[in-house]
């Protein structure tokens, strides 16, 4: 039985989301992915979206954008409302349980699909089709989101990931060199159902200094850093300082964690002080700790700090720093998460002086009105006792504006930078509450110092 990651997680670093989740769900015959026998290697561009890997995939004809992630066994897709089934082979329906609380989904698996991402050719491929449309990423990274491309891709290639050119290299195993030098260091990978683990340490505070071994999952498609099992049995505690917050949608119910600052991470030689961290309950991970002595994952915010290089066929992983090495880990201190509502049809007025002529008379024009699509805005959740929801701040609510800035010249990105960044900033927001505007003001508060 292997663990499927999906679900949603609002984490609004540059975009907004993360997922995690896990699927009940027993994987085979996954087909085989090659590139032409004279091309050594193959360079793949891909657009970075809080710390997501998007990659452009061609599923049986049709081209759309897919999260790469090593957390995922099968190939995920999300059913959207022009989505013909037929245009999938060998399906059948199945059931799919989640963490969290509520009823199974529905989904349907299909076998031998055709996979094409630049010279790079998938066969005999599987994918799972969730059937709700509700359940998809679109509306948390502000593009189409087709689906999620699992660690099946990895298993036939060298996978290098630079997270600074934003580039994918895929090399033919029996062709790759492992990368030597003091800059690089290579740690042995541990699988369990096609999913690659690695140990790394982490000393929860100062005082106590206890040194903790932590077998971590390698998740490309959790835009955290870390995330652990809460476990006092086994020293792994929460710090004294932390808050409780919405971890995110899981596809059956709400999952909540405990969001801290531990004193040190270090794999090998790279170590990571005052690493913010999200500690999940033991009711919401029981699935996850089947897998023998899991502790947690490791996600793309560390990931992001280094050149990558995955090797399956070696169980290897080799890391070697980039200039995001010492960046520092950051949360969101407003307490608001937001969602893509989608896009609005809206007037803009600018100012154009010109002047025509009527019967001989000059009459000159100061002002034009153009209209432009520009995306909205919706709050999506709010956590409590967060400086958002002090200040009033409610789920539901469409936002118009802030620090007088109107949203539709926002991005996702510029949007994570305000709320993460700067303690203590007061921050203005314009807000749409029942067809009535209104402005809500608070201060950026770290309360994890």
């Amino acid at each position: 039985m292997s663990l499927l990651t999906t679900f949603f997680k609002i984490n609004l670093r540059n975009i907004v989301f993360v997922f995690f989740a896990f699927l009940c769900f027993v994987v085979s015959g996954q087909g085989k992915f090659t590139m032409p026998d004279k091309v050594k290697k193959e360079c793949i561009n891909f657009k970075l979206l809080n710390n997501l890997i998007i990659v452009s995939v061609n599923i049986n004809g049709k081209e759309g954008s897919y999260i790469l992630d090593t957390g995922v066994s099968t190939t995920i897709l999300f059913k959207t409302h022009d989505q013909d089934i037929s245009d999938f082979n060998e399906t059948r329906k199945i059931s799919l349980s989640s963490f969290g609380y509520g009823e199974p989904i529905e989904a349907i698996v299909s076998h031998n699909n055709y996979f094409q991402v630049g010279k790079i050719t998938g066969v005999g491929q599987k994918v799972l089709i969730l059937l709700d449309e509700q359940v998809n990423f679109s509306s948390k990274l502000g593009m189409t989101i087709n689906g999620i491309i699992g660690s099946s891709f990895f298993r036939d290639f060298v996978i290098k990931i630079n997270y600074v050119s934003k580039t994918i290299t895929c090399y033919k195993p029996e062709l790759y060199k492992v990368k030597r030098g003091k800059s690089y260091q290579t740690f042995p990978l541990e699988f369990h159902n096609g999913k690659p683990y690695v140990t790394g340490n982490v000393v929860l505070n100062k005082t106590s200094r206890n040194v903790i071994p932590v077998k971590l999952l390698v998740d490309t498609g959790g835009t955290d850093a870390l995330w652990l099992f809460e476990d006092e049995a086994n020293d792994l505690k929460v710090p004294e300082k932390n808050f409780r917050d919405f971890f995110g949608e899981g596809l059956t119910g709400s999952l909540y964690c405990n969001r801290a600052k531990i004193t040190l991470f270090y794999l090998g030689k790279f170590n990571f002080q005052q690493m913010i961290v999200s500690f999940l309950e033991k009711e919401s991970t029981e699935k996850a700790r089947e897998v023998k002595d899991r502790r947690g994952s490791l996600g793309g915010e560390l990931l992001k700090r280094f050149t990558v290089w995955i090797n399956y066929r070696d169980y290897q992983i080799t890391l070697k720093k980039n200039k995001y090495y010492r960046e520092k880990f950051y949360y969101n201190m407003s307490g608001l998460e937001i969602n893509y509502g989608g896009d609005l049809n809206v007037m803009d007025i600018q100012t154009v002086s010109h002047a025509v002529s009527i019967q001989g008379k000059y009459i000159k024009f100061d002002k034009e009105h153009q209209f432009e699509l520009a995306p909205t805005f919706v709050i999506e959740n709010v956590r409590e006792g967060s400086p958002g929801a002090i200040a009033g701040v409610k789920k539901g609510d469409i936002l118009l504006g802030i620090d007088g800035i109107p949203t539709r010249k926002l991005t996702f990105g510029k949007i994570s930078d305000i709320f993460y960044r700067k303690k203590n900033k007061t921050i203005r927001l314009k807000i749409e509450r029942y067809g009535v505007e209104a402005t809500f003001m608070f201060k950026l508060i770290n309360e994890l110092d």
